[in-house]
């Protein structure tokens, strides 16, 4: 392919070339602009760079909840929002797992950070959605929702529930059924 490019261009006329430039160039700061300025950077209102921003906003509010909890393991099965846990909570001293369904693992993190009920101590779910156990009611409850109304998670409801160490079985079982 390099070659191919190498002889295109020698073989170009100069006016060509030139348009060749000019065009790559305005392509090449429209693209860099638009990462710049994401914020800002909108079509019919929406930033175009919408399903990259805000995701450290919601991994903030859920540290928070569990700092607020004493917490310092976070169970989340949404590879989404484990992603920009790791990314985001970084350096900060919590645990964080991936509730896997049970089968093979889904995604990167269900493999290597997967959630055994072996925990010694409470953890905070993130659930996208209620949550139900089977298991006695004081084993968990439910410490608060996040609904964002703009970025990457627009309009998604994410519950916060603190699991006690004799209700993670039943996290996995319903994670499993």
């Amino acid at each position: 392919v390099f070659a191919g490019i190498t002889l295109a261009m020698v073989a170009m006329r100069p006016q060509w070339k030139n348009a060749s430039l000019t065009l790559n160039t305005a392509i090449g700061l429209i693209v860099t602009g638009s990462v710049i300025f994401a914020q800002i950077s909108a079509i019919n209102g929406r930033p175009i760079a919408e399903r990259y921003l805000h995701r450290s906003d919601i991994s903030r509010q859920i540290a928070d909840m569990a700092g607020q909890q004493g917490l310092d393991l976070i169970v989340a099965q949404n590879r989404d929002v484990l992603a920009d846990l790791f990314h985001t909570l970084r350096g900060q001293p919590f645990e964080i797992k991936a509730l896997t369904h049970g089968g093979p693992p889904a995604h990167f993190y269900a493999q290597k950070y997967p959630f055994e009920a072996s925990a010694q101590s409470p953890l905070l779910m993130v659930a996208i959605g209620p949550l139900s156990l089977d298991c006695a009611k004081n084993g968990y409850r439910q410490l608060g929702r996040i609904a964002p109304t703009r970025g990457a998670y627009r309009d998604v409801n994410f519950f916060l529930y603190r699991i006690d160490t004799d209700c993670q079985s039943a996290l996995i079982s319903a994670a499993s059924g």
